[in-house]
Parts: structure tokens; sequence; C-alpha cells
């Protein structure tokens, strides 16, 4: 019995004090900015290997939140949440997922003192060599300089799980075949913007495997009716690693826009030294430029992307847009040779899209594209089919 009243005063006692110091719901909501989309896509795969065929189909349904709160003077922590789940769409996979959870992608503390913000926790390693990569580690960034700035990262753990918000993945080979390689992560990085002139330039070091070197420039120039830009990107991949060689990617850009109508055109390069695979990103095919929507990336089980390369690739492409009102339309054809994962060699490849997109407002978007791809060896022919429909909802 005392017991039982020692702890009920205890309780009562640390009720009290949770009363007086605890932040009123209101207040705490103003200092709480969300952000984030709900996202609807249906994606449909077929794919004619000589004369046998297979087709795949799936909805996929995927939300991410971000909730960012201002904590105390420079303080600032940041929590992320998203869903992904995939529904199968034909004979023996037509089945819907309600088992898969909100799970955490972002959890991080943020201080920022004068024009440096520091980051650290589980947040995205924001490289030039990844897309929307998550790791745990330091992240910061300066804009001391007008125009400039400059960003270092250090993190010791990646995301490698399968819930994704792309079809490509971390290294495929990196951690495969009983091989463990170190996922710690080092970078630097510098990017600036002067009127007409944007660049890059970044280092980033995956321990024990591979240092990235990586530029890339662009000159833009406006003449009212007229818009006009070159871009050119370089990334060197220096191994440390006997199963990956050494690589080099090339890729130049230009483009054209004037009264609604885009054209580009283009070519692309990479090779993978010493008839070994490659990588010239660390997931999906970064910031690196690819007009396609399956070659060099989800062709043969996504095996394509730049993170996994082998021997000589060179691509030439041409583009065309139009936007008008709420609606945007575009057709995209790419031409080359490169290494085709299906046959071990170097094949012709080739592939054009075509799609469009509707503004319904600023927050909801409707989009859509079909692409035809084709390697060729000999009298054999790979080809894959892709549709794709998408709706999503940004807040």
């Amino acid at each position: 019995m005392k017991l039982a009243k020692i702890s009920l005063a205890a309780l009562v006692a640390l009720g009290a004090f949770s009363t007086l110091n605890a932040t009123p719901l209101e207040e705490a909501i103003k200092n709480v900015d969300f952000s984030g989309f709900a996202r609807y896509r249906y994606t449909s795969d077929k794919v004619k290997l000589n004369d046998a065929k297979t087709t795949n189909a799936n909805h996929r349904f995927r939300f991410v939140g971000t909730f960012k709160a201002a904590l105390d003077d420079n303080f600032f922590g940041v929590l992320g949440l998203r869903y992904d789940s995939k529904d199968g769409s034909g004979f023996n996979t037509d089945t819907t997922d309600t088992q898969s959870a909100l799970a955490v992608r972002e959890f991080y503390l943020g201080y920022t003192v004068g024009n440096t913000t520091i980051t650290a926790g589980k947040q995205f390693v924001g490289t030039y060599f990844d897309d929307d990569l998550a790791g745990t580690g330091l992240r910061v960034v300066n804009t001391d300089i007008s125009g400039l700035t400059l960003v270092g990262i250090a993190f010791d753990a990646l995301e490698t799980s399968g819930i994704r918000d792309y079809d490509g993945k971390l290294l495929p080979s990196l951690n495969a075949g009983g091989k463990t390689n170190s996922l710690n992560l080092y970078g630097l990085g510098a990017m600036g913007s002067y009127d007409i002139v944007n660049f890059k330039a970044w280092w980033a070091y995956l321990e024990d495997t591979a240092n990235l070197f990586a530029a890339d420039a662009a000159l833009k120039l406006d003449f009212d009716a007229v818009k006009v830009g070159v871009q050119g990107q370089y990334v060197h991949n220096e191994s440390d690693d006997n199963d990956f060689g050494d690589a080099n990617f090339f890729a130049t850009k230009g483009d054209v826009g004037f009264f609604g109508v885009g054209l580009n055109a283009g070519y692309i390069y990479f090779k993978a030294d010493d008839n070994k695979k490659s990588f010239v990103t660390i997931e999906d095919n970064g910031k690196l430029i690819n007009p396609a929507k399956i070659i060099n990336s989800v062709m043969t089980g996504s095996a394509q992307y730049y993170n996994n390369i082998k021997d000589k690739n060179d691509y030439w492409f041409i583009g065309a847009s139009y936007k008008f009102d709420k609606f945007g339309v575009f057709a995209n054809y790419i031409d080359g040779k490169g290494y085709s994962w299906q046959y071990a060699k170097r094949v012709d490849r080739d592939e054009w899209n075509i799609g469009g997109n509707y503004a319904y407002s600023k927050k909801l978007n409707f989009s859509t594209f079909y692409a035809a791809a084709k390697e060729k060896n000999g009298d054999f022919r790979h080809k894959q089919d892709r549709i794709r429909f998408e709706a999503k909802y940004s807040f």
C-alpha cells in the first residue's frame, strides 16, 4: 500500500511538472513545416526475347511526408516518413498489398549559424552521384560566398532496402557474391551559379571501393523570344577494388527554346576499363544526362544504370517538347552501341519515347509516357516496351 501511495504521488508530481513545462499544441504546430507528396503509378512492361514474351504490370502507391520543426535558437529537427506499396496486375500477380507500414526515412538534427548549416542523423546523402539515397551521417553546407554553395559529407551507413522511389539500386554488385564492402561514404562538392554560367564540381570516396570525380558546366543564354543552352558533364572513377575497373563518363547536351517549343540534342559516352564492370554513379543515374526511359536504366532487370556499366558505350540523342497552357508533350530518340547485360557483349541499341503531362493545379499533376527499346545481336532481338501513368499531389 505504501509503495502504491508513493507511486501515485510521484505520478501526480510528474503530471504537474509536465503541465507546467509543456508547449501548447497550437504553439508547437506554428513552428512545424510539413511538405511531401502522395503519388499513384501504373507501370506495364512487355519484354520480347526472340520469340519468348513476358508481361509485368503493377500499381504503385507512395506517400512521403516531412516534418521540419524549429526547436530552439538555431536548432531544428526533421522527421521524414514514407509509405510504399506495390500491387500486382496480371495473372497470378493481381494481389493487393495491405501490409506495408509507414517507415522513417529521415530523422536528423540541424544547426544553423550564419551561412553554415550542419545536419546529423538519418538523411538524404545529396551528392552528384546519387538520386535520392538516404544514409546516416553528417552533412555541412556553407553559402558564405555569393553564388557559391560548398558541401561536405561523411556517412557511415547507406540505405540498401528494397523500398525505393525508382528502379535503380545502390551499386548492384557491391555486396554480392559473399563480398562485403564498406558502405562508408565521404565527399566534397562545390556548386556555383553566376549569371549565364552554372557549374558543379564533386569528389566522393566510397571506402575501399573507389574515388569518384565529377565536373559539370552549363551555359544559358536568354534572348527574350529564344533561349539557348549547352551543358557538359564528366565523371572519372578511380577504382580501389580489383573487382571494379576504372571508368569514364562524358556527356554533352545542347537545347533551344522558343514560343513553348523545346529542341535538344546530345551525345553520351561511358566506358569501364580492363574488361571489368564499374560505375560512375553510386545509386540510380545520379545527376547524369539520360534522356531514355529504358536503356541505361531498367532494361534487363534494372541492370543497366550508370552504377553498373561495362565495356564501351556511346549514344547520340535528339528530343523535342512543347508546352501550352497547362499541357506539355515530349518525344525523344536515342541510338548507339553499348554493352548488353542480356547478350553479355556490345550490341546495337536504340529507344524512342513519347509522353505528356497535365498540370491540373500547382499541386496536382498527371503524366504519362510510352517507351520502346531494342537491342540487336545479329538475327536476335531483345525488346522492351513500357507504359506508365502517374498522378501526383504535392503539398
